[in-house]
């Protein structure tokens, strides 16, 4: 059991290490495609507005209207919308990512803990340490063994079974 939760804790000491790591290049990603993402709203902002300025109509709905059947009619518009939302289905998936690994993060950094308290529980448990034996004979020559005071087999012999549940 000892050697079972010491290669447990190693495990979980090398993936407190690696999530750090795994955790920032996530971060990096998510914040070059929110930079991305950016820099084409801007774009396709920019581009509604240059056509705006060329769109006529009676009223502000109209010119709405004809802006938006002109924009979807716009090759470079359409490709800039495009790529838009890819960039935001990118950011969704490396915030789910993101969010993720801090959790996992958390949950090792708990199990470390936990790992921890019991392999601290055992060590403070040590060896069987040493434990009075009273024979207690009476008259007859027969034994009321006990041992830190859990009684032993009436008849006088120790059995195997009664040394181990003793802890000898």
């Amino acid at each position: 059991m000892h050697q079972q939760l010491v290669s447990q804790y190693a495990d979980i000491m090398a993936s407190l290490a690696n999530l750090p790591g795994e955790i920032a290049a996530v971060q990096t990603d998510l914040n070059a495609a929110k930079a991305q993402l950016a820099t084409s709203d801007r774009t396709l902002a920019d581009i509604e507005a240059q056509t705006a300025l060329n769109v006529e109509g009676k009223n502000a709905e109209e010119r709405k209207a004809r802006l938006t059947q002109t924009l979807k009619a716009d090759p470079v518009y359409v490709r800039w919308a495009k790529a838009a939302d890819v960039e935001r289905a990118d950011i969704a998936k490396l915030t789910t990512e993101y969010d993720r690994l801090v959790r996992e993060f958390a949950a090792v950094g708990y199990a470390a803990r936990l790992t921890a308290s019991a392999m601290e529980m055992l060590a403070a448990m040590g060896p069987n340490k040493a434990q009075d034996i009273q024979f207690d004979m009476d008259a007859a020559g027969k034994s009321a063994a006990t041992i830190n005071g859990v009684s032993v087999s009436g008849n006088g012999h120790m059995t195997a079974q009664d040394a181990a549940e003793a802890g000898l």
